[in-house]
């Protein structure tokens, strides 16, 4: 079974397309957009409609990632921000407007999917970032024991 992952378009429609170029190729059984589709990007809401077709028409599965979350949650709204938090949160802003406040959509995404391996395999688990948060780097420095809670369900 071959599975196409994709994450962090990040409203990257240029790239987007090459992709889907990319994948007609390629002809995977399964696509799984893993979070990140929308924010930050200069055609956030063109992305995500792509995406949203592609889930219509050829089954793809669309999972959540932070920058949903920050988009429908409208976190630019809380007070008390620090200075990196008031930049993401005022793309996140600029994101939610440019979906027009229809955000129910992205705040109803699963946050992730398991499916059976290959060959009756254990399961591959698929989630943004880590199994315990949205937003949970893994990184080369990260130490074993995290790095196995991190990753184990």
């Amino acid at each position: 079974m071959k599975i196409a992952v994709l994450s962090d378009i990040h409203g990257n429609l240029a790239a987007l397309q090459a992709i889907l170029d990319d994948l007609v190729g390629w002809e995977p059984d399964r696509v799984i957009v893993n979070g990140d589709t929308v924010n930050r990007g200069p055609q956030t809401f063109a992305a995500w409609q792509v995406v949203q077709g592609q889930a219509t028409r050829a089954g793809w599965t669309v999972l959540r990632g932070n920058h949903e979350r920050y988009v429908f949650s409208r976190e630019w709204e809380r007070p008390g921000l620090n200075h990196l938090a008031q930049e993401i949160t005022r793309q996140s802003a600029w994101s939610f407007r440019q979906h027009h406040g229809r955000t129910a959509e992205l705040a109803a995404l699963p946050t992730g999917c398991t499916l059976t391996g290959p060959h009756g395999g254990g399961p591959v688990r698929i989630r943004h970032a880590s199994m315990w948060r949205d937003q949970d780097g893994l990184y080369t420095e990260t130490p074993d024991e995290q790095l196995a809670a991190q990753i184990t369900p």
